[in-house]
């Protein structure tokens, strides 16, 4: 008995009662109340209710509108407070829904639903075969063991027993017509081999799998832990293979478990893993069956609709589920990695429970588990053949984290004399860090890229090599000791290093490019990108034409794409972006580095929406690899949120700021110089969301720091200053301002001239807090000449050349010369609306200062239109909140108040 509303209704009896009062109502808008009811709070979709009180027809949609009407008569419902309609979509039961079951009552699915099948019979439409044994019974399916009546061979019947199972049938079969021809699935799916859809019973037909479900066929071997543990993972391989497969066509299982992953045998005999029952599974791409010209049986609304129900077993269900969100392919991967741990801790009862890692010995195993069953999804691998390969190559990664660990031991040796020097020089051994850090990375992801090869033994020697130089050679040409002086500089140390690579290394051309890559890093992190980019080059030069270092010269023109980025030379970059592509497949490492690379060439190009959505696709990818390339995951989250900010996305900025600044405080500690970038990125994170407050205390901490670690001139420093001026500006403080921004331009012009990006961004900074303060005949020369070099420099359409003219027409009707500065943004405006994407809030900034001079210069109808467009604008990319809304509303009833007036 259902109760909504003023409304009760008897689903057994179909009998409606409204206020009291039994209501008399056709059986079709009842079935679809039945429909309603059963999925109240969820959007239905009209094909969904089609489905479901018209199975096997089709009728028009005003068929439809017209039951839909007649039921919102019978229940009274006129004005919308029980059944909604969501435009363009379906229905929703929105009134709070009760139900109790009645003593004595009948089962709710009708008679014509259940199969009443018994053993020895033969199932309908299929006289050749008898039902033997039932294999399974309960929710919406019924699953016999049937045997031809002249052969004996089995095969498998799975019937309907109610409209919901009707439903699974038909995705089961859409599904596997969809996954048959998908690369990598086909022999991994439990075929379908008929199925009758048409009349009831419904039902489709499978092979009998002998070897039975994976915890059966377990129990056949004696137990878990009877079989080898390295056949265990190759199983679950297989399966996150498969998973994988369904995952690229665009299918989530959504009830991935040990009963669904079925053990048959190869030709060879070896177990095979099949994957089974996809009839609580969802297509993301319903769009792919019409392509393909498979009918769309029993799908009917995409992933990214409301009341997805979460089906699957509840040991193997994500947390995200449980707490109502919808499916994703992490979802399924958490449970993957569930089964993982099952399987090695050897017992498939067992709970994915808080204290589950003293169940497992190998620390690399609990790596795998822990990077699919994360709590929070976007902390999951994003793709389950990341976990197949990971399990294949378990010996592989032992082998490397026993050489790992001999490394570490006399990286902790580097680390002690560093540490004898650090009160003595801490500017010297910051930089010496840069550049170990250097020698780090790169050797450490090249061994990653090979750690299955045979080439990981003769790698782990060169990075020993390297190693040695950098304690015998660098370390050593440090030391007061043997240099004969204490005021060794840094460049010294690095310039000493290019000179002896070569010598040192002669006839031995991966040792020196890997010193040489390193050099270069450390070169960037000096901020010398000239001298970076030659070592980056020569180092790559020495690796050409060596098929065995291939991945490691990738891996090398990533890293110069990535400090071509930094130095903000972009045609450059995006050249190498593109001949690095043009070299055929890359490895995983250096696909995922490269897409990220080119991602922010677009977001540099303007086009900051697309831009954004492509780096937040990898994000998870990113993330899954935290645990092994925390340098890499830290990188990838540090630009993000610097497109966050730029795109004046304050909220988001400041979420990933705080991820990244949490995760490099926990490995570095409080004063590492690591922690400049994300203190930067927060304080401006907060400065975009109008926080200032809580900005300032960050980038004063932000500048300490890296004065202190970094020096006066570094990059950081100088970001840090001009992030901080700018927050004094906001909040008023503006001699404080002025004095930084004058001091950072002294020492931005002196060491890298008018053209350099941060020399650019504050000359503008400086101008916008001269118009601040009343000094519009100050800010004007200033817009003016930097107008002249962004032109020069990224074309008129660009959009800091566009930004710069907008700067100009502003401080020109500051000043009131409104003729003036009307011809300005005209032509910004007409430029603008054209290069700047349909989403970036600068076009709403620009055309409400056109309208601005537009009213004041008597065009009152063209201001009008401009400032309703633009506010308009404005609300829909920033909000109403926001101090650019805000400031434009303002504007607006200023000028035209002043406009009628006159």
């Amino acid at each position: 008995m259902w109760s909504f509303g003023n409304c009760t209704f008897d689903e057994r009896r179909l009998a409606l009662s409204v206020g009291g009062e039994v209501v008399a109502a056709e059986a079709r808008p009842l079935q679809l109340l039945v429909h309603l009811l059963h999925h109240a709070g969820e959007l239905v979709t009209k094909d969904e209710l089609i489905e479901a009180v018209w199975p096997g027809r089709i009728p028009s949609e005003s068929v439809l509108t017209k039951t839909v009407a007649k039921l919102r008569q019978a229940l009274r419902d006129e004005d919308q407070a029980l059944i909604r309609t969501v435009y363009g979509q379906g229905y929703r039961l929105v009134a709070p829904v009760s139900v109790k079951a009645q003593a004595g009552a009948a089962p709710v699915d009708t008679p014509d639903f259940a199969p009443g099948l018994a053993a020895g019979e033969t199932p309908p439409l299929r006289p050749h075969w008898v039902l033997r044994e039932k294999l399974s019974s309960g929710g919406r399916n019924e699953v016999w063991l049937a045997r031809h009546a002249k052969t004996g061979q089995p095969r498998v019947f799975k019937f309907a027993r109610d409209a919901d199972g009707l439903r699974a049938l038909k995705r089961e079969v859409t599904v596997f017509r969809l996954l048959r021809e998908a690369p990598g699935a086909g022999e991994h799916l439990l075929e379908i081999l008929d199925w009758n859809l048409d009349e009831p019973p419904w039902f489709i037909e499978c092979p009998f799998i002998a070897g039975g479900n994976l915890a059966h066929w377990c129990e056949q071997g004696g137990g878990i832990a009877a079989i080898d543990l390295s056949l265990r993972l190759a199983l679950i391989a297989q399966a996150a293979d498969t998973l994988a497969a369904a995952h690229d066509t665009g299918v989530l299982h959504k009830d991935v478990k040990p009963g669904n992953v079925l053990v048959d045998l190869d030709a060879q005999g070896r177990p095979l893993v099949r994957l089974a029952d996809f009839g609580s599974g969802r297509l993301i791409d319903l769009e792919r069956l019409a392509r393909l010209e498979i009918t769309r049986l029993g799908f009917t609304q995409s992933l990214d609709l409301p009341g997805d129900d979460s089906s699957g077993t509840p040991l193997y269900l994500a947390p995200e589920l449980l707490a109502g969100q919808p499916p994703t392919l992490r979802s399924d991967i958490y449970a993957l990695g569930v089964m993982l741990y099952q399987i090695v801790a050897g017992d498939f009862r067992r709970p994915l429970a808080p204290g589950w890692e003293r169940d497992v010995t190998d620390p690399l195993l609990c790596e795998d588990i822990r990077a699919c069953a994360d709590v929070d999804p976007a902390r999951r691998l994003a793709d389950a053949r990341v976990l197949a390969q990971r399990l294949r190559d378990l010996a592989a990664r032992r082998e490397q984290q026993a050489r790992a660990q001999a490394e570490q031991a006399r990286t902790q040796q580097l680390q002690a004399r560093l540490d004898r020097l650090r009160t003595r020089r801490p500017w010297l051994v910051a930089s010496m860090l840069l550049l170990l850090l250097g020698l780090a990375v790169s050797t450490q992801q090249w061994l990653r890229a090979n750690r299955a090869n045979q080439l990981a033994l003769r790698e782990s020697a060169l990075a020993a090599a390297v190693n040695r130089f950098l304690t015998d050679d660098l370390l050593a040409g440090a030391d007061p000791l043997h240099a004969g002086r204490r005021d060794v500089r840094v460049s010294e140390v690095l310039a000493r290093a290019q000179q002896q690579a070569a010598t040192r290394f002669a006839g031995r051309p991966e040792q020196e490019a890997a010193v040489r890559e390193a050099v270069g890093k450390a070169y960037a992190g000096l901020s010398d990108y000239d001298t970076a980019e030659r070592e980056l080059r020569q180092a790559m030069k020495l690796l050409d034409g060596l098929p065995q270092a291939r991945a490691r010269r990738d891996q090398q023109q990533l890293a110069l794409i990535e400090l071509l980025l930094a130095a903000e030379h972009m045609d450059v970059a995006s050249r190498e972006a593109d001949a690095l592509a043009a070299r055929g497949p890359l490895a995983a490492d250096t696909a995922l580095g490269l897409d990220t690379a080119r991602a922010w060439l677009d977001f540099r190009a303007g086009n900051h929406a697309r831009a954004i959505s492509a780096m937040e696709a990898l994000r998870g990818r990113h993330l899954a690899l935290a645990a092994e390339q925390p340098e890499r995951t830290q990188a990838f989250l540090q630009r993000l949120g610097e497109a966050y900010v730029l795109a004046n996305r304050g909220k988001e900025a400041i979420e990933v700021f705080g991820d990244l600044l949490k995760r490099q405080t926990a490995l570095y500690g409080q004063r590492d110089a690591r922690l400049v970038p994300p203190l930067i990125g927060l304080g401006q994170g907060f400065e975009w969301a109008d926080r200032n407050e809580e900005a300032l205390p960050l980038l004063e901490r932000a500048a300490s720091m890296a004065r202190e670690t970094l020096g006066e001139e570094h990059d950081l420093t100088l970001t840090a200053a001009g992030e901080l001026a700018g927050v004094y500006e906001t909040l008023q403080r503006f001699d404080a301002a002025e004095a930084e921004y004058q001091r950072l331009l002294a020492i931005l012009r002196r060491r890298f001239g008018e053209d350099y990006l941060i020399t650019r961004e504050i000359t503008s900074n400086l101008g916008v807090l001269y118009d601040n303060m009343g000094r519009s005949a100050d800010a004007l020369p200033l817009f003016e000449q930097l107008y002249e070099r962004e032109k020069r420099i990224g074309g008129e359409s660009h959009p800091d050349t566009l930004n710069a003219a907008h700067n100009v027409g502003n401080s020109l009707s500051r000043l009131k010369r409104w003729d003036e500065a009307l011809r300005w943004q005209r032509r910004t405006w007409a430029l603008a609306s054209k290069a700047l994407p349909a989403d970036n809030f600068q076009r709403g900034v620009m055309q409400y200062k056109l309208a601005e001079s537009q009213s004041h210069l008597g065009q009152t109808a063209q201001a009008r239109e401009n400032f309703d467009q633009a506010i308009a604008f404005l609300q829909r990319t920033l909000g109403d909140e926001h101090r650019w809304t805000r400031k434009a509303i303002e504007v607006r009833d200023n000028s035209l108040g002043e406009a009628h007036k006159s």
